[in-house]
């Protein structure tokens, strides 16, 4: 867990990171101050849990969080919460033991070389369709019981995320040239690049597509000067092993709450 005896400069790049993805939800939903935090909401994409978030950045109650989590969720029908602190978290972590979801992210920072060379040679562009394809299945197969609402709406908002990162589509492709593995590359004025949904699609998974991807997201993300190379990870699973072995840094947690309650 981070605590106050994490290192300032790990502070100051977490802070960054965050600031980041808040700059990202509010270039798409409509975001407001809190004494607390912040939260979003899109009348647009109501069934996007991001855009429709509680976010809670300061030290409070696991009281006054759910308190705002109703307030400001009472018209949908789920409550979404995203806390970075983690005394804030602990405490929720026991107030909500029977909520639906509870994920710990781990947010990383670009800080070292790849610990082994890589042939990227297999990667290559791809198209705005091609992407596309490769994002619904990812979505179908970790949202088995999703409907077609939820699914057009999650590729309506990761269409205007790309746009706000004016992102890059790289890709490995099978042998008859059908892209199989897909990473972005989201990249800003102010040298900041965001590695974003590392994907392979289940017959080609052990092939070494993603840490073919995601170090020549690296690299390019180098050749072009950026300040600030980070990547948002699960904190449970085994990529963020991936990631520190391609030169990625934990800085900081995340984590998420979510309880469905019902038809809004």
């Amino acid at each position: 867990m981070y605590t106050g005896g994490v290192p300032t400069a790990h502070r100051d790049t977490a802070a960054e990171i965050r600031a980041h993805l808040r700059r990202t939800v509010a270039a798409i939903a409509e975001v407001s101050e809190s004494d607390i935090g912040w939260t979003a909401r899109s009348a647009e994409l109501p069934l996007v849990h991001t855009l429709n978030q509680v976010h809670i950045s300061a030290p409070c109650s696991a009281r006054d969080a759910l308190a705002l989590a109703d307030a400001q969720q009472a018209h949908l029908g789920y409550r979404h919460l995203v806390v970075d602190v983690p005394e804030v978290a602990a405490a929720l972590s026991g107030a909500v033991a029977a909520w639906n979801k509870t994920d710990r992210e781990v947010l990383m920072a670009l800080s070292s070389a790849p610990a082994r060379p890589v042939d990227t040679s297999r990667v290559s562009e791809l198209n705005e369709e091609e992407a596309a394809v490769l994002m619904r299945r990812w979505l179908e197969e970790e949202l088995t019981d999703a409907g077609s609402d939820v699914l057009a709406q999650l590729a309506a908002y990761q269409e205007r995320e790309g746009r706000v990162w004016h992102e890059r589509r790289l890709g490995a492709r099978d042998p008859g040239g059908v892209p199989v593995a897909l990473t972005k590359l989201r990249s800003d004025a102010a040298g900041t690049a965001w590695v974003e949904d590392v994907y392979t699609v289940p017959e080609a998974r052990g092939q070494g597509h993603a840490r073919a991807l995601v170090t020549c997201a690296v690299d390019d993300a180098r050749a072009r000067g950026h300040r600030l190379t980070f990547i948002v990870a699960d904190d449970r699973d085994w990529p963020k092993e991936l990631y520190a072995d391609v030169g990625f840094r934990p800085v900081a947690q995340v984590w998420t709450f979510h309880r469905d309650v019902g038809a809004a």
